[in-house]
């Protein structure tokens, strides 16, 4: 099982790495990380730093460069509080007191729930590190899981409350994009559900990575292949969000395996 952990890193540590290459390419932040708001950080040093960083984050992560376990502990932490400082002190704050868009609308906060899952993802990667036998793995797998499945399960629920959004992505040759939309957000809910109360986590998690990674090969890479450039790279993006969040559900399934309790 542990090609479940390999894939894990090597896809979450990818997905940073896209991130930071796209807003240096594109000399801005992506939404998802920091928002339009505040528009001091819009300014091209902290672009090129964070964008750096995050590339070089995703190095370390995905293995490309040699780390010590300690190291790459320290990193993923490091990652972890960055995603949920953003949340935190940028989306949060735009979202209820800035935005002219009234926060009870669940589309305000797609951006902001993508940053909770890049969270999540780091906490549960550290939780399954090899060396990490500290008191606090169980903590911040359950942080980690709770952050990434109530993205999973709002995104979920946005495929019912903007179905006339959601189903027209379905492509042409699947059909029924009624009702493929609303089995990928009944699906969503239930995954994201079962996974934060531990019901059969293991094997929903397996299933909640086939179906995401399935999206990537039908739906986000062939749009990103369409339209690359589109809202600076937006479809790109979504593909690489796809890639990580297959790698975060993978990351679950490990950690509930019989082999990650056998070695540690």
């Amino acid at each position: 099982m542990s090609y479940l952990f390999k894939a894990g890193r090597i896809t979450y540590g990818i997905g940073l790495i896209a991130y930071g290459v796209l807003q240096i390419y594109y000399k801005d932040f992506r939404r998802s990380i920091v928002p339009a708001w505040p528009g001091w950080m819009h300014t091209i040093i902290p672009v090129y730093i964070i964008g750096g960083l995050l590339i070089l984050a995703g190095l370390l992560i995905s293995g490309v460069l040699p780390v010590q376990k300690s190291t790459l502990r320290n990193v993923l932490l490091a990652a972890g509080g960055f995603f949920l400082l953003c949340f935190v002190c940028f989306h949060v704050p735009l979202n209820l007191f800035v935005s002219s868009n009234s926060p009870i609308h669940l589309g305000v906060w797609v951006d902001s729930l993508k940053a909770l899952a890049f969270c999540g993802g780091a906490l549960i990667l550290v939780s399954v590190l090899p060396s990490d036998r500290t008191n606090n793995n169980s903590f911040l797998f359950l942080a980690g899981r709770i952050f990434f499945s109530t993205t999973i399960i709002l995104f979920g629920v946005s495929h019912f409350y903007y179905i006339d959004f959601v189903s027209p992505m379905v492509p042409r040759w699947i059909g029924m994009p009624v009702f493929w939309t609303q089995f990928a957000g009944t699906a969503l809910i239930a995954s994201g559900t079962f996974i934060i109360l531990n019901i059969a986590s293991r094997p929903v998690a397996l299933l909640q990575a086939l179906m995401i990674f399935s999206w990537l090969i039908v739906l986000h890479i062939p749009r990103a292949i369409e339209n690359p450039a589109a809202n600076n790279g937006n479809e790109i993006a979504s593909a690489f969000d796809a890639l990580l969040f297959t790698g975060v559900a993978l990351l679950v399934a490990y950690r509930r395996s019989k082999y990650f309790k056998s070695v540690v």
